[in-house]
């Protein structure tokens, strides 16, 4: 009998380790996460995109083949996309309707003065 229990805690406990695990790399997926480093703790740092996307709009983050959410307007894109680049203190990068980026804005530590 108490080899069944040690059996069931240890299912229990893999169980937890493997859940948690999945919720954190969904939120880094998500840019809500912190990623560790062996520094330390740092926040995953993705330029996020706002591109065409059929009749709607996209955003996506750098690299990411799926879009993270898609807004019937440019503007409301823009702005989902402005603060998940502010959270992420990364770029936000906006493509016109051929594709090509039109505009990029960033929420980085940006150097001052700038370089050049």
């Amino acid at each position: 009998m108490l080899a069944r229990a040690m059996y069931a805690d240890k299912i229990n406990f893999l169980f937890r380790n493997v859940r948690d695990f999945c919720r954190h790399e969904y939120l880094l997926v998500m840019g809500i996460a912190q990623k560790k480093t062996k520094s330390g703790i740092k926040m995953s740092k993705k330029n996020q995109h706002v591109v065409p996307h059929g009749d709607d709009w996209a955003v996506k983050g750098a690299g990411n083949s799926k879009a993270t959410s898609v807004y019937p307007t440019q503007a409301e894109a823009i702005d989902r996309a402005r603060g998940i680049a502010q959270n992420q203190k990364s770029e936000l990068l906006i493509h016109g309707e051929n594709g090509r980026i039109r505009e990029k804005n960033s929420y980085g530590n940006d150097p001052f003065p700038p370089k050049g």
